[in-house]
């Protein structure tokens, strides 16, 4: 398995930046192509929900200011994405089949942000995302948002400086859940190149197929030499603090785990240890919800 088409949506947050380069290092792995999507809103259509009530001048004032922050987000994403191309030496291209090596484009669409960005994933062998910091870029989040819950693959979520290198020495947070075997078969282009892969589990965590050792069987069924790790909480630690002690431990540049989410408008709520990692931990992650 390989990665050929990785997605990266742009608001041209700082987030967007991290991400970009982040799957520049990813693409440059697997000679793949990185595009950069930019969704404008389509601001005439949200002004009748909001401007109900409000006089005709009331809202075209609305919509021409609406307009002025699109074009200056847009401005500032395509910015963001020539800059990125600059400092790593990555060509721009359109069509494939592009260079032999890791190439780049850009794309930009107006409408629903969410809704395309979910689209645009699911035609996508990877999507990468900054990590979501909802209170300076709620477009953004929303965009992560679609692209964990609505997208249909893996997304992966660059830390807050983007990495050297990802996925030579994986750990994957196994418990047999539905999320996390999607995480898994989404990470396989990078467990199977791997250097080192450790199963992460608790003792008591898994029975029949669910068991990390059914896992570990699966995995060598593909080359791939799996260890397994037994984590248990110490004093005054919680799951995903425990989860990222050993990671630091086994020297993680990826880190592979089901994602708990529940999406509703303008809310990024999560369970306790997917919150975590996302809001706490200095790692790579790669997730499916």
């Amino acid at each position: 398995m390989s990665l050929c088409t990785i997605l990266v949506p742009v608001t041209g947050s700082r987030p967007g930046s991290t991400a970009l380069a982040t799957a520049f290092v990813v693409g440059r792995r697997f000679k793949a192509h990185v595009e950069a999507l930019h969704v404008r809103p389509d601001t005439a259509a949200s002004v009748p929900v909001v401007g109900e009530g409000l006089s005709g001048s009331m809202v075209d004032e609305m919509i021409q200011t609406a307009e002025q922050e699109a074009d200056s987000r847009t401005q500032q994403a395509r910015q963001l994405f020539d800059e990125a191309c600059r400092v790593q030496g990555v060509d721009e291209v359109a069509l494939p089949p592009g260079p032999d090596g890791v190439s780049a484009g850009w794309r930009q669409v107006n409408g629903d942000e969410e809704t395309l960005v979910a689209g645009y994933a699911r035609i996508a062998d990877l999507t990468v995302v900054g990590r979501p910091d909802p209170d300076a870029d709620l477009s953004g989040v929303l965009e992560s948002n679609a692209a964990l819950v609505q997208g249909g693959g893996g997304v992966l979520v660059s830390p807050a400086r983007a990495p050297e290198a990802v996925g030579h020495r994986v750990c994957i947070a196994w418990n047999g859940s539905v999320e996390s075997g999607r995480a898994v078969r989404a990470a396989m282009p990078f467990l199977e190149t791997a250097d080192q892969v450790t199963l992460l589990a608790a003792r008591e965590g898994g029975r029949g197929a669910a068991a990390p050792g059914e896992l570990a069987a699966f995995l060598a069924w593909h080359g791939i030499d799996a260890r397994t790790r037994y984590v248990e909480p110490g004093h005054h630690e919680g799951i995903g603090e425990a989860l990222e002690r050993v990671a630091g431990e086994h020297g993680c540049d990826l880190f592979v785990m089901g994602a708990y989410t529940h999406s509703r408008l303008r809310e990024f709520i999560l369970g306790g240890v997917t919150r975590y990692m996302l809001e706490e931990a200095d790692l790579t992650l790669l997730m499916s919800h």
